[in-house]
């Protein structure tokens, strides 16, 4: 190996532990922060499989920590799903993070919940049709289904 490639290799090493370090990423999200820092492509790319091979990066790890976050934020399964497309995750590691640990009765909650902390916001106006449709796009500013939203603001 060529003591530019190795500098270059450790380099890269180096930036990406301490990108990691501050918290968790993608493996795309890496590859494209290592990138703009003007690593060539071939330490990147055995940088990436480097810390994949040693679990320090991991998207299915990635995508169930960040999925339970978003969810107690209150964020509806649209929204969640933009913002793991952004984050760079796969489609099949999403659907599989969906697939264990969430139902449509859980949206249902989630999004009654929501609703019941603003409330208040909402008691202030007098006119019903007006209040449902606050309700309605307050839920789907927070990326629920509109079935999930017409079932909700229909039983509150």
């Amino acid at each position: 190996m060529r003591p530019e490639k190795e500098k270059s290799l450790d380099e890269a090493m180096k930036s990406a532990g301490r990108l990691l370090s501050r918290r968790q990423h993608t493996v795309s999200e890496l590859r494209a922060k290592l990138a703009r820092r003007e690593f060539p492509k071939a330490a990147i790319d055995e940088a990436v499989s480097s810390l994949a091979e040693r679990k320090f990066l991991d998207d299915a790890n990635f995508a169930e920590s960040y999925f339970s976050e978003l969810t107690a934020k209150g964020l509806g399964i649209t929204r969640i799903r933009l913002a793991m497309r952004k984050r760079g995750v796969p489609p099949e590691i999403f659907n599989e993070v969906l697939s264990r640990g969430f139902s449509a009765d859980d949206e249902a909650r989630r999004a009654a919940d929501a609703l019941k902390k603003r409330h208040l916001s909402f008691d202030r106006e007098k006119d019903l049709s007006k209040r449902k449709q606050k309700m309605f796009r307050y839920l789907a500013s927070r990326g629920f289904s509109s079935a999930v939203i017409c079932k909700v603001v229909a039983a509150g």
